[in-house]
């Protein structure tokens, strides 16, 4: 999420979780919550999206909303999305 959008969201949610692998990205996304003043609100989870799931769902965590920005044409919003519509059909 850009800084921008980071900040339209927060002004709406109790809280945020943020899943990301990828190091650089990381530091982009720990930098724009640091800036933004939301380090209370923002949770970031440096595991892969697959696993980040399995321990959400584990854990009983349920979200209003979701957002994924997968790296695209690789198979990954099909995965990930099937693993969502799996967990939301036992529920």
């Amino acid at each position: 999420l850009s800084v921008s959008d980071m900040n339209a969201q927060c002004r709406r949610v109790p809280n945020l979780d943020l899943v990301e692998i990828d190091a650089k990205a990381l530091k982009s996304i720990r930098d724009n919550i640091q800036s933004l003043g939301i380090t209370r609100l923002a949770k970031v989870w440096p595991i892969r999206a697959e696993k980040a799931i399995e321990n959400f769902a584990e854990s009983g965590r349920k979200f209003d909303i979701i957002f994924m920005d997968p790296p695209y044409h690789q198979g990954w919003e099909q995965k990930i999305g099937d693993m969502i519509g799996e967990i939301l059909g036992k529920m």
